[in-house]
């Protein structure tokens, strides 16, 4: 009988490494073009087109129109690629130039001669738009060497060299370090796994004070601690609100619509005398007061002074509560901090707005329960009327792992 049942186990255990090897085969991501591509790129995406037609159909537009402005390809030529190829695909760009690569072939160098655009045919691949393709690759340089996964179970694959510009609210987005990100569309959402150093350590987080968003935001985040925020901005009006969260400390939950913003902050982290000295510094940096000097002359001067003490808070109950409000912030806008409990709500509005507070969108439920981690989701509509997408939902999930999901 133990003879029997030692059998059974080596055979299951046979039969299971079988099943995952063919899940290896079959599900593993295989890029057979990475090794023609220049070492000078910059970035590099891989995909079978059959995968890239799983993308949602009101997202097509714009990333065609992007790779048209980014290369001598029209968006109709990108789609026509997409659509006919019916084989790998890798995009990479040098210089902010994009470029496309895939293996030579009939279908494909018949297709391609057709877009009547210049393309480079060299041994089993072909090039497009038309370069001169460097003897170094791409699998020689450190930077994609040190980053690239050799085992991978996605439709799409991303590698950037560095990620420039500023990437609000995660701070370290555009620390100039190599990232990957790897992703599949599911339900109609782009879902994309980032890993590099791209977020912020998960520290303790607030339960969130919002659990429905105006149909006008703009964009929504919590649970970010916005004053390790990297980037720096002028003191300006336009600025007002980014320096203004780089003075709050600890977990950050923030709404910004068409009509001004809300801030919820820890009151732990904020003590009440320092947060408003703090608010009315940075409202002197912003907005100099004015102030004339008689000169001997018997003219009149005009100077722009940094003046904390003309920012002052008056005091107001409001259904019981005390609100602390700016007296001199300009008549049709107010400014105020509403402490309740062991949080503030920091708000600038017009006075006569009333936002409508529907919830606009069901990417939570796409991407991720609306849970408590530290994440931010940006209505594109609303940023951008051009756009064809609608949300995009960050998750920080740790230090060197971040999550994206586009609708």
């Amino acid at each position: 009988m133990r003879f029997f049942y030692l059998k059974l186990t080596a055979f299951l255990s046979a039969v299971a490494v079988a099943i995952l090897c063919l899940i290896f085969l079959f599900a593993n991501h295989n890029d057979h073009l990475a090794r023609f591509v220049p070492a000078e790129a910059e970035a590099y995406f891989h995909a079978e087109t059959r995968d890239l037609l799983k993308l949602p159909q009101n997202q097509w537009q714009t990333y065609t129109a992007w790779l048209a402005e980014k290369s001598a390809i029209s968006a109709g030529r990108w789609e026509s690629i997409f659509r006919g190829l019916n084989n790998e695909i890798g995009i990479f760009s040098i210089n902010g130039q994009v470029f496309g690569v895939t293996k030579n072939n009939y279908r494909a160098l018949g297709l391609i001669a057709r877009q009547e655009m210049p393309f480079t045919v060299e041994k089993d691949i072909i090039y497009f738009p038309a370069l001169n393709v460097s003897a170094n690759k791409l699998t020689g340089a450190p930077w994609f060497r040190a980053t690239r996964r050799k085992i991978v179970f996605s439709d799409y694959v991303l590698y950037l060299k560095k990620l420039n510009g500023n990437t609000f609210p995660f701070p370290a987005l555009g620390n100039e370090k190599p990232i990957a990100a790897f992703g599949h569309v599911n339900n109609g959402v782009l879902k994309l796994k980032v890993r590099g150093d791209v977020g912020q350590p998960v520290r303790d987080q607030q339960k969130p004070q919002l659990t429905k968003l105006p149909d006008n935001f703009n964009f929504y985040f919590r649970n970010i601690n916005t004053s390790a925020m990297t980037q720096k901005a002028e003191f300006s009006t336009e600025n007002f609100r980014f320096n203004l969260l780089k003075l709050i400390k600890g977990p950050v939950e923030y709404l910004d619509t068409t009509a001004g913003f809300t801030i919820f902050a820890s009151t732990a982290d904020n003590p009440f005398e320092e947060l408003k000295s703090n608010i009315a510094g940075l409202l002197a940096l912003t907005e100099p007061t004015r102030k004339e000097k008689a000169l001997p002359d018997g003219t009149i001067a005009i100077q722009r002074v940094v003046d904390p003490s003309a920012w002052q808070f008056k005091e107001n109950l409001e259904d019981g509560q005390s609100v602390w409000e700016l007296t001199n912030v300009n008549q049709e806008n107010s400014l105020s901090i509403l402490q309740r409990g062991k949080m503030y709500s920091i708000k600038h509005y017009p006075k006569a707005s009333n936002p409508e507070w529907n919830i606009s969108t069901d990417i939570f439920d796409k991407c991720n329960k609306f849970r408590n981690e530290s994440s931010a989701l940006l209505n594109l509509k609303q940023l951008s009327k051009q756009t064809s997408r609608n949300n995009l939902y960050l998750i920080n999930q740790s230090a060197s792992k971040l999550v994206v999901c586009i609708d």
